[in-house]
């Protein structure tokens, strides 16, 4: 989860405030000794705030978070995980920002859809929007204000209320201009771009170092190069 009002920053970031290569970075596990992240466990991108990190690489005291909790304030449940290193909880704000399944676990739970319901409301549309500003790092993140407005205009079977049903698109205020995709889509965004950029940097770049650079298979950073080049030529 990202408290509302930090920035987040990814390995990438990390890396280069550090002077060493993404698969460096990766290789030898720096992050261990970085602040605690932001992104839940199991996240396949690891987020950490801006602020805690240059100061932590700087050798400064690292600054709470924005409305953090005292040790004093957790539950039995947030020390323990907090001592196995995930980051001070917050008092909950409307613009937090939750990814996919941080999304999901925050609706209530008698209208909350089970994982494989979730996955389709991603695909098909009918998940709460994405604001084209949360889309961090290449990560879709729903704020909570935007997810309790959803809820609100979910129908159920019938038309009235209920857990079963596809959310009332209609009832959803300012879905113009916003875009949804889900983390699957903006991770293969993500490593589209980072290609481009760093065949860039490297015209001869292999695919055997950029694959590394990714944690991908040969195979898919050939196909990376590939729409990239194609693109390219495109244009």
């Amino acid at each position: 989860m990202i408290p509302a009002d930090v920035v987040p920053v990814d390995s990438a970031y990390a890396a280069a405030s550090q002077g060493v290569s993404l698969s460096t970075f990766r290789r030898h596990r720096a992050w261990e000794k970085l602040p605690p992240v932001l992104s839940r466990t199991g996240a396949k991108v690891r987020l950490w705030s801006k602020d805690q990190l240059d100061a932590s690489i700087k050798g400064l005291p690292v600054p709470p978070l924005p409305r953090e909790l005292s040790r004093g304030q957790l539950t039995p449940e947030q020390r323990a995980a907090v001592k196995a290193g995930a980051a001070m909880p917050t008092q909950p704000h409307p613009d937090d920002r939750l990814d996919y399944e941080e999304a999901r676990l925050a609706l209530p739970e008698d209208r909350r859809p089970t994982p494989k319901t979730w996955e389709s409301y991603l695909r098909d549309g009918t998940a709460p929007p994405v604001r084209p500003e949360d889309v961090l790092c290449g990560v879709s993140h729903w704020r909570r204000a935007d997810l309790a407005t959803w809820n609100e205009n979910r129908r159920g079977r019938g038309g009235g209320p209920g857990r079963q049903g596809a959310p009332n698109r209609s009832g959803i205020a300012g879905r113009q201009g916003w875009v949804l995709k889900s983390e699957r889509w903006a991770l293969a965004e993500e490593r589209l771009q980072r290609t481009a950029q760093r065949l860039a940097e490297s015209p001869e770049l292999s695919t055997a170092e950029l694959a590394a650079e990714l944690e991908v298979t040969q195979r898919h950073a050939e196909r990376l190069v590939a729409q990239v080049r194609a693109g390219q030529g495109a244009a």
